[in-house]
């Protein structure tokens, strides 16, 4: 179980994806911003948070003064709202995947639709009590796999520089760096201090 975690997500046999042995109890589901509301919130609030935080620690080892840093006042609240809100829209092409660990919501991602072939991973986020588990790589390959059923192409993601745990796990689902595309959803102003990769699905 993770500590301080919120309430046992209630499965969805329909969508549920048992990844491993069924010992270590990871389920990835697709995500209902309807029925797993409180879910979905805290972990995205967590991650918007955490990736404050992180900007923050990274500028100032880098002395850098040209990081695209959060504001003063920053509420990652108002991130997570506007992300379930996009999640929720019947209109816009993004599916989200909560993971859970031994019953309790551990992880989530979203895979968002940018172009006629392409789709991107956007806020993976695995609360730090419940890694080195496997969970980010069942969330990764779930939505992946999803982005193959769906027709698309080509998935990609941005990931911040201090990141390296992220890096490993993305190489070693065959993504490959590469330079900005226009697709991405990520703001211009953010791409000098992000990673650009990608997966071609059409092999």
């Amino acid at each position: 179980m993770c500590p301080n975690s919120t309430a046992p997500m209630k499965p969805q046999t329909d969508t549920n994806r048992r990844i491993g042995m069924a010992q270590e109890s990871i389920a990835v589901t697709a995500a209902d911003p309807d029925a797993q509301r409180s879910a979905l919130e805290t972990l995205l609030e967590e991650y918007h948070a955490w990736l404050a935080s992180e900007a923050r620690e990274w500028a100032a080892e880098q002395e850098s003064t040209t990081a695209a840093l959060p504001e003063e006042g920053y509420d990652p609240t108002t991130g997570a709202a506007e992300d379930i809100e996009t999640l929720a829209d019947p209109g816009s092409d993004v599916r989200g995947f909560l993971a859970s660990y031994e019953g309790e919501a551990a992880g989530v991602v979203l895979l968002c639709g940018v172009s006629e072939g392409m789709a991107e991973l956007k806020r993976l986020y695995v609360r730090p009590t419940c890694r080195e588990h496997g969970i980010g790589r069942a969330l990764c390959r779930a939505a992946i796999e999803a982005a193959d059923e769906r027709g698309y192409g080509t998935v990609g993601l941005t990931t911040p520089p201090w990141s390296e745990g992220a890096h490993a796990l993305y190489e070693d689902l065959e993504f490959a760096y590469a330079d900005p595309y226009p697709e991405t959803k990520l703001p211009e102003h953010l791409h000098e201090d992000a990673l650009f990769m990608q997966r071609d699905l059409s092999s």
